[in-house]
């Protein structure tokens, strides 16, 4: 700790506390000061604020986009490059430069058909089986639950959605497996975005 100078007298000792710890957060934080008090001193002094060196130079904007090419791991590219990067800023870095992409481990394909191709099919072929009526639901005066029961298939859900009208009754036809609404109202609820991107 270097409680004993505090606080610095002259500009030099000011630069010398920013060479050795950095900016005002890193010197409040040895010396057991707020950052505020920190500044004010600094800015008595006329000492400017301590730059960042930052981790993006173009020699390691050139050693990324080599190591990129060579297909390396976004983990052995901050590795390499050392001090504060991580697997997060080179994946970051490389998405600002464009670079391009990697296939996904996580997107491996099992079998014949990936997981978001079957994925597909069993929401078409649920779809199929979604568009038949729900089940008409007993009326104790009040709706208890929107779940109802049917002894060959499960539980079965409802479609929740409520038109903008007072007093106006619940869809009522068969919702998606895990889902709030029919098909017709998940289209109308969730919009998927375009892919427009221009070559």
């Amino acid at each position: 700790m270097v409680t004993e100078t505090w606080p610095p007298r002259t500009a030099e000792e000011m630069l010398a506390l920013q060479a050795r710890y950095g900016s005002d957060f890193d010197i409040a934080a040895a010396v057991n000061l707020t950052r505020n008090a920190v500044s004010q001193a600094r800015k008595k002094l006329g000492v400017p604020a301590h730059k960042q060196a930052t981790l993006w130079t173009e020699t390691n904007i050139e050693l990324l986009k080599e190591l990129w090419a060579k297909g390396m791991s976004a983990r052995e590219i901050a590795q390499e490059i050392g001090g504060k990067c991580t697997r997060n800023s080179v994946i970051g870095k490389a998405h600002r430069l464009d670079l391009p992409a990697r296939p996904s481990p996580i997107k491996a394909t099992g079998g014949k058909y990936s997981r978001a191709h079957r994925r597909k099919r069993e929401d078409a072929s649920a779809l199929l089986r979604l568009n038949q009526p729900a089940p008409e639901m007993p009326d104790h005066g009040r709706v208890d639950s929107i779940r109802s029961y049917q002894a060959d298939t499960g539980p079965v859900m409802s479609c929740q959605w409520i038109e903008r009208e007072p007093g106006t009754p619940m869809c009522g036809k068969r919702s998606h497996p895990g889902k709030s609404y029919c098909a017709e109202h998940h289209e109308r609820a969730y919009m998927r975005p375009k892919k427009d991107k221009a070559a």
